[in-house]
């Protein structure tokens, strides 16, 4: 990530940030997670978990920040030349492969000692790979907003159900344990 500091862009946005500022942004894409990017770049040792998902939130909410966050996401797509666009492609190509609608072409070299020559064919294959294709499906599906988890926490009344909620955002640590 150093690089794109160092780029023409880059050093110019930089300028503008202050070190923190800018390591956050970086941690920020690299970790995908504002909060662990918030505890990384300041002293957050001894925040409370609130206080730093609003300050994370205030950070990403910064003109400045926002900007630098979409520079950086900008250069590392060029530097890796990745859209959505290819992606999608790359992963419905995946599909068409896994589920055993295009063949994959594999190159064999045949030797024959007798002769003493070699010949170079290509073998088309149709497979099924259903791990594969069920993978493919789901990062499409997801991509496409197909698969939000949707957690009914009404009762029939229209109350909120506390226990549901609590096992929702507790599930199995050990709060939820000590609470039993």
């Amino acid at each position: 990530m150093s690089d794109l500091i160092n780029s023409p862009r880059g050093k110019a946005m930089t300028e503008k940030l202050t070190p923190k500022q800018e390591k956050f942004c970086q941690l920020y894409l690299e970790l995908g997670n504002a909060s662990e990017a918030y505890r990384q770049a300041y002293n957050a040792e001894k925040m409370k978990p609130e206080t730093i998902n609003t300050k994370a939130s205030e950070l990403l909410h910064n003109g400045k920040i926002a900007e630098r966050v979409s520079e950086l996401r900008q250069l590392h797509q060029e530097r890796h030349c990745l859209t959505v666009d290819k992606i999608i492609f790359d992963l419905q190509d995946y599909l068409a492969v896994c589920t055993g609608k295009k063949p994959i072409i594999t190159t064999t070299v045949i030797k024959n000692a007798q002769e003493g020559t070699a010949k170079v064919v290509n073998v088309e294959a149709f497979i099924f790979e259903p791990a594969g294709a069920n993978k493919a499906f789901e990062l499409l599906g997801k991509h496409l907003g197909m698969f939000s988890q949707k957690v009914d926490l009404t009762s029939s009344d229209g109350a909120i159900k506390l226990g549901s909620l609590r096992d929702l955002f507790l599930d199995g640590t050990e709060e939820g344990k000590q609470e039993q």
